[in-house]
């Protein structure tokens, strides 16, 4: 250690000098950051740069480091050791301000997405909400003005009321007034759309008039609803298996209901206004079925 503050002379045999363990400890510290500047990110040279710094570089090294370099006789120009400092330095610096620019653009990225994106999508979405909300207030309130203000929910009740008796009446006159058949209608020169009875109209059809339709007839004196099985045709009527003639009458509510078929297409003639009836004729086992009028 003492040879290193022998002065240098020029007159002097040249002698070796080797630097203090310490210093060379530095030095191979600040080889290996700087090789490791060229693979780690600025946060793991901070993290490696400061524990070696802490572990190997001390106020007494420095001190150590600039007496050698003063004894070797390179004092006043950069050492290898002061370059590979610099040089570190600035890497360092140059990592430091390509982060600072990364998280700048990050910064940027996230402000235009929260901006321009996420804003206006939720923007999009309340302005959907509060219009439903509005809407359905204005109907609420619009409802309630109208209930207590122009119809009283009394009213409105009598109104329903009305309306129901007016459709069972309707359904009544139905059956007593329907459009007469066409050929009638041309033979007294009646309008389309004039209402006769139902069934006054069905005892002008005659034989001839198979496939003339039948006026239709609500069941239940008008409450109930023409039945789905309902003959469209005066042929159809005739050609009524038993299972159906019976379905019908039974429908229709007529009274003497059996299983007759002659007995309940019968009821079904006069309940429908026909002038016809199913008579028997012959022998028993061989019955032969006539209409007459």
């Amino acid at each position: 250690m003492e040879q290193l503050n022998t002065p240098v002379s020029s007159t002097s045999t040249y002698q070796t000098f080797l630097p203090p363990p310490e210093v060379m400890a530095a030095r191979d510290a600040f080889t290996a950051i700087k090789n490791a500047t060229t693979t780690l990110d600025v946060t793991s040279i901070h993290y490696f740069t400061g524990s070696l710094a802490l572990t190997f570089i001390s106020q007494d090294v420095l001190d150590k480091m600039i007496d050698y370099n003063y004894h070797v006789g390179i004092l006043g120009s950069k050492t290898e050791l002061a370059n590979d400092i610099e040089t570190i330095t600035n890497d360092i610096a140059d990592q430091d301000k390509e982060h600072k620019q990364a998280l700048i653009e990050i910064k940027l990225l996230l402000d235009d997405f929260l901006d321009k994106q996420v804003i206006n999508a939720l923007k999009v979405q309340v302005e959907e909400d509060i219009n439903k909300e509005i809407d359905h207030l204005v109907e609420i309130h619009v409802k309630d003005h109208l209930e207590q203000r122009h119809i009283p929910e009394a009213l409105k009740t009598e109104v329903l009321e009305h309306k129901g008796t007016l459709e069972r009446e309707h359904r009544r006159l139905h059956n007593s007034y329907v459009r007469l058949h066409s050929s009638v209608i041309a033979n007294f020169d009646l309008k389309p759309g004039t209402d006769r009875e139902s069934k006054r109209a069905n005892s002008l059809l005659r034989q001839k008039d198979g496939n003339v339709l039948l006026n239709t007839i609500y069941a239940d004196d008008g409450n109930g609803e023409v039945s789905k099985d309902y003959p469209r045709t005066l042929k159809d009527l005739f050609d009524l298996g038993a299972p159906m003639c019976k379905s019908l009458a039974t429908e229709y509510k007529l009274p003497g209901v059996s299983d007759s078929r002659e007995k309940n297409l019968n009821l079904l003639l006069r309940f429908f206004g026909i002038a016809y009836q199913m008579v028997r004729t012959g022998d028993e086992k061989y019955r032969r079925v006539g209409v007459v009028c």
